[in-house]
């Protein structure tokens, strides 16, 4: 019995997380809020409720249909009947991401490992959810990827992904394809020469610079902040790619893990993850530097490394140098 007792629980621990996600799916709210009280009692039960309806967000967060300026009129749909999967990278989230985009009429829905779906807006307006899968070639080159994002222009599909190597190594990518109803047929647009332990940003837009247009994509760094200061290396960086001859430019450097990406006329703006209390919004102009991961106003997650030199940020980065 004891062998048999602690078999079952060196199981249970290798594989905790695949039960928590198997309780946690087939569980409704006032079961899981049950045993929340159970193991942490009611008072801490309600906060992390509390946790649960705003997520990491401000305490103030609205939740829709409320908005800052808008009340939305939205409905929800299903999608559990797709097949959607979770990420090999260790750097992503197990839950799984969905990146969304629009061509024409068609909505086009993927998640991070490359199952890829359409549906047009006139049946998501009539609540249906009768989504069609694409026949699609799409792989990842190395033995460990995740897309990070999708981009339509010009009726083709371009999507930012990184391939893991056995090295634990990942190239920034992009592929594209014509979309067509039926089949994506994709080929490799862009690939850089260097890789890092680290990709997880890889946002994407069309922007014109100087007359010639490309595709703008970002590119974060891993802790320590290697690359983002250094010009021949491709991360920590805002690229420029332009559809000609598809050679990458380093637009903007010093940057962490610029998630966020959005591009109007001439106008960027990233939303980047910083070190604990040290996330930024910053507006990108060609040739600047931003300061990671010499300038931050955020301090290390890491407690271990707080004497260490290197995680004392500069707090100004225009007095160091830098772009705020």
């Amino acid at each position: 019995y004891i062998l048999l007792f602690l078999s079952l629980f060196v199981l249970g621990i290798f594989f905790l997380d695949n039960i928590r996600t198997l309780v946690v799916k087939n569980l409704n709210e006032n079961q899981k809020q049950f045993i929340r009280k159970i193991f942490f009692g009611e008072d801490e039960a309600k906060l992390l409720k509390k946790y649960k309806l705003f997520g990491k967000m401000n305490y103030n967060q609205l939740v829709l249909p409320d908005t800052q300026f808008l009340q939305i009129d939205y409905k929800e749909l299903p999608l559990n009947k797709l097949e959607f999967k979770t990420s090999l990278n260790k750097w992503i989230a197990k839950s799984v991401e969905i990146f969304l985009e629009q061509h024409e009429d068609n909505i086009i829905v993927s998640d991070t490992v490359g199952n890829m779906y359409f549906i047009s807006k006139k049946k998501l307006a009539s609540n249906n959810n009768d989504f069609k899968k694409y026949i699609s070639n799409f792989k990842f080159d190395g033995i460990k990827g995740s897309i990070r994002d999708l981009l339509v222009h010009n009726d083709m599909l371009y999507v930012s992904y990184s391939d893991f190597n056995e090295d634990e190594c990942s190239k920034i990518n992009i592929s594209y394809t014509r979309i067509n109803n039926n089949k994506l047929d994709f080929q490799k647009f862009f690939a850089s020469e260097d890789c890092s332990e680290e990709f997880d940003s890889g946002r994407m837009s069309i922007f014109n610079f100087n007359g010639t247009e490309g595709i703008i994509i970002t590119s974060g760094t891993n802790l320590e902040g290697d690359g983002a200061q250094d010009d021949k290396s491709s991360f920590g960086k805002v690229l420029f790619i332009d559809f000609n001859n598809r050679k990458k430019m380093n637009f903007a450097k010093g940057l962490r893990v610029p998630q966020g990406l959005y591009i109007e006329d001439s106008l960027i703006l990233t939303a980047e993850h910083g070190p604990r209390g040290g996330d930024e919004i910053n507006k990108i102009k060609f040739g600047k530097n931003y300061g990671w991961p010499i300038a931050s106003y955020g301090e290390t997650y890491h407690e271990e490394n707080k004497d260490k030199d290197k995680y004392f940020y500069k707090k100004s980065h225009k007095e160091n140098g830098f772009e705020e």
